[in-house]
């Protein structure tokens, strides 16, 4: 098991002179990651939780994977023992008293419940799927993917946005944050006409990956209820759910009822920490279930073991769960409060608190969101362009992000860098 004993610091060297190379034209954040890898540089490019999971839960997984099953293909919805452990768990956690184990399906992590969501969309004939700008880049990977379309086609403007191939770009609200435009707000009318123009499906992160902002109730509603109108699917990333901050509080539409036109995703790659775990699960009702593991196990045949341990952890062990998620919390919300204010004094950039995720932005006043990426560079650190999470080729959109899932010694040592 890793040791609870604190590490010694992380420290970077001089990294101005490597930072000059240029980086890849086009670079996504796993590019800048491998830029900074390669410098030896801190990347707070590409999310990933570097607190480990939960010492109680890698006891049971220990245990799990010594038995003599352990080799055996997994049931193909996901074994009862975990798909009841997640209702109970929704039920006590969340009160979503309408949802039971066959509303649950196991997936290969949140990807896998958005692939087999997205599937399940092509089955029903929707031919454009509405990401709202910004919007998490993967999501446009997977529908291009799942859709056989080009990621590098010419858009097509709309009145509301743009489309390529089966990505259908919905654009945002545009508010002023720091002296800066920046298209960051969520534009009910752009929803509204993009549905009225027959995008059948929408994909929404709630929490919101890359602005960290928190959908409210009544929004929540509001685009089921849009959705529904329309006779469009509501496809909900709720990879962050259970990361909060403050008095802020995230709803779900499943609490309430199961919504016949709305699947939720959710996984336990980030708040516990298991990203390579690869277990997640889809919440819909019994029939869209039933459709989505005949579209789900061509492609992953079964969930790992550790769903299993996952079963266990969550029957016998939610107090520690929620104390490892305050701990991933409050760790999270105190580099962000180191951070903030060390990016804006380093380059005059406005920070936009998280309301959620595992993520913070900033506004720049840079020429380019590369631009300002390159800056960050030569000060020590990687960061994220906010072009990546708009459609088409956006080269200043006046933001860029960070992820705040690192350790405390690390962020130090970024700070520490940054106000050089």
């Amino acid at each position: 098991f890793v040791s609870k004993k604190r590490c010694k610091p992380e420290t970077k060297g001089d990294m101005s002179e490597h930072a000059r190379e240029p980086l890849p034209e086009n670079a996504t954040m796993r590019d800048i990651f491998d830029y900074c890898k390669k410098h030896n540089i801190h990347s707070l490019a590409q999310g990933m939780i570097e607190l480990p999971p939960p010492e109680l839960l890698r006891e049971i997984l220990s245990v799990i994977v010594s038995g003599t099953t352990v080799h055996q293909y997994r049931a193909r919805q996901g074994e009862e023992v975990y798909r009841d452990a997640i209702a109970s768990h929704l039920n006590s956690e969340w009160g979503a008293k309408a949802v039971t184990a066959a509303n649950i399906m196991a997936t290969q992590g949140v990807s896998g419940g958005i692939i087999a969501s997205l599937l399940y969309a092509r089955a029903k004939g929707v031919k454009h799927v509405g990401m709202l700008q910004p919007f998490y880049t993967y999501h446009k990977l997977q529908v291009h993917s799942v859709y056989g379309t080009s990621g590098t086609a010419e858009c097509e403007e709309r009145s509301w946005g743009s489309v390529q191939g089966a990505c259908a770009f919905i654009n945002g609200a545009t508010t002023t944050i720091g002296g800066v435009e920046v298209e960051i707000e969520v534009n009910w009318e752009a929803i509204a006409s993009a549905l009225d123009d027959g995008v059948g499906a929408l994909i929404v992160c709630n929490p919101i990956n890359p602005s960290g902002r928190v959908l409210k109730e009544e929004e929540v509603k509001k685009m089921v209820q849009m959705c529904a109108d329309k006779g469009a699917l509501l496809i909900l990333d709720e990879c962050y759910a259970d990361l909060t901050f403050g008095d802020v509080t995230h709803y779900c539409p499943m609490h309430d009822s199961v919504v016949d036109n709305v699947i939720v995703v959710r996984g336990f790659s980030k708040v516990l920490g298991v990203q390579s775990w690869r277990v997640g699960y889809v919440i819909a009702s019994e029939e869209l279930i039933a459709e989505c593991v005949a579209l789900h196990d061509p492609i992953y045949i079964s969930v790992p073991i550790t769903q299993h341990a996952m079963a266990v952890y969550f029957k016998q062990d939610a107090d520690n769960y929620a104390e490892h998620r305050a701990e991933l919390k409050a760790l999270m919300w105190a580099n962000w409060e180191v951070l903030a204010p060390a990016f804006g004094k380093a380059f005059g950039w406005t920070p936009i608190a998280p309301e959620g995720t595992m993520y913070g932005c900033f506004v720049h006043n840079e020429k380019s969101d590369m631009d300002a990426v390159q800056k960050a560079l030569e000060k020590g650190v990687g960061i994220c362009p906010g072009g990546i999470f708009y459609g088409g080729k956006r080269d200043n959109t006046g933001l860029v992000r960070i992820h705040l899932g690192i350790n405390a010694d690390k962020t130090e040592d970024i700070a520490k860098h940054l106000l050089a």
